[in-house]
């Protein structure tokens, strides 16, 4: 190569406007261009190393993985290197290398380019790769939502249809018990009141007559009473538990005010004044009827709060919600706790006694109408507790 082209190769490679440099074998910066002086901050390349000018994961990556790459392959295409400037910064370069011995001297010879905003670049690719993802899973995630949506929207009409029928029925069936079946029970009471001068056989079997049809009478008024329990009659306001307490003392004509006792942080709380007044006389009503012999009857009525799962019916569901629990608990007969699940079905009854067996599942229909609960604990010859929980709507 004559000087002139020499001279011409070096001020070519000293301005060009890439990132370009040389090293020994041993890793000596012997040659850099202008560009790589001026992007590291360097006004000459004298004694300075490869690892003066990397950064510690570069430095790593250069010593066990890139150098012996070289060697081996004598050549590397777009290696990313981060360098270290003066200052302190990193200036990322994308490098292409080639290994040359000449005269039995090794010579690396590196070109580049430098990123300085490669994170950037980077941080903008992963933000627009991100947000084509989530939009993605959105775009599915709706598509699926739009057939649950549909398929909800399916079922709902289907049990509104459910209802309107339900409604119609509901409608007649309490016709039929207002009216249909307790007409043909009053004409005989009526007739068989009428009938005289009976000899004592016949009046003892019309007597038995009589009495079961008012038995009859009494478990068809029962039953449509229960069947009368609807969301349309249905009004919360703020009820006062010791006036509910009061008017069920005067309908059951309890003089003995220290009989019921109601104790608690409140008596204040939202529910249908005269559902829960009905309620109370169904449950206080059972405890006169099976309190123990000479065993004069108390009973207590407790309220407090209580958090609960509001999804009590669906699995693996949850979200609790403050409830008011009303704890009602007398000294009567009781009974065994294995009936505990049995008492609130419609005409179970525990004794031989003139009851219904209605007063319960009564009491159960006014709780699922609150939206609420009722349970219930007993042991014979000790008493019975009965356990309310209400929304606070």
């Amino acid at each position: 190569m004559s000087e002139t082209s020499e001279n011409e190769w070096k001020r070519l490679y000293t301005n060009s406007p890439g990132f370009n440099f040389t090293l020994s074998d041993s890793g000596e910066l012997l040659l850099s261009n202008n560009n790589f002086k001026d992007s590291l901050g360097f006004k000459n390349s004298q004694h300075i190393k490869i690892n003066d000018i990397l950064d510690s994961g570069s430095m790593i990556y250069f010593r066990v993985h890139l150098k012996p790459l070289i060697e081996l392959q004598e050549k590397a295409s777009e290696v990313f290197l981060s360098f270290k400037t003066k200052e302190g910064k990193s200036l990322p370069v994308v490098l292409d290398a080639i290994r040359v011995c000449e005269n039995d001297i090794v010579k690396i010879y590196f070109t580049g380019v430098s990123i300085p905003n490669r994170n950037e670049y980077e941080s903008e690719i992963i933000q627009s790769r991100d947000k084509a993802l989530k939009e993605l899973l959105e775009n599915t995630e709706n598509v699926k939502l739009k057939k649950a949506l549909n398929a909800s929207d399916e079922l709902i009409e289907r049990q509104l249809q459910q209802i309107v029928e339900f409604n119609e029925q509901h409608k007649q069936i309490a016709k039929v018990l207002s009216h249909d079946l307790q007409e043909p029970l009053r004409k005989i009471g009526l007739f068989g009141s009428l009938m005289q001068n009976l000899d004592a056989e016949v009046k003892l079997n019309l007597s038995k007559i009589l009495k079961s049809s008012e038995r009859l009478r009494n478990l068809l008024i029962s039953i449509q009473r229960l069947h009368a329990i609807d969301s349309e009659n249905f009004k919360i306001s703020n009820v006062d538990l010791n006036l509910v307490i009061e008017n069920v003392r005067k309908k059951l004509s309890i003089s003995n005010n220290e009989m019921i006792t109601v104790e608690g942080d409140f008596f204040d709380f939202p529910a249908d004044a005269i559902y829960l007044e009905s309620l109370f006389i169904e449950l206080v009503d059972n405890s006169l009827k099976f309190q123990r012999p000479n065993v004069p009857l108390k009973i207590s009525v407790t309220t407090d709060y209580f958090m609960q799962n509001i999804f009590s019916e669906t699995e693996d569901k949850f979200e609790y919600g403050k409830f008011v629990r009303i704890v009602y608990a007398d000294n009567g007969i009781g009974f065994d706790k294995k009936y505990a699940d049995k008492v609130f079905n419609l005409f179970e009854k525990l004794d031989l006694s003139e009851g219904l067996g209605i007063g319960l599942t009564y009491a159960k229909r006014i709780m699922t109408l609150h939206k609420g609960s009722i349970s219930i604990e007993s042991t014979s010859n000790v008493g019975t507790e009965i356990t309310l929980l209400l929304p606070k709507f």
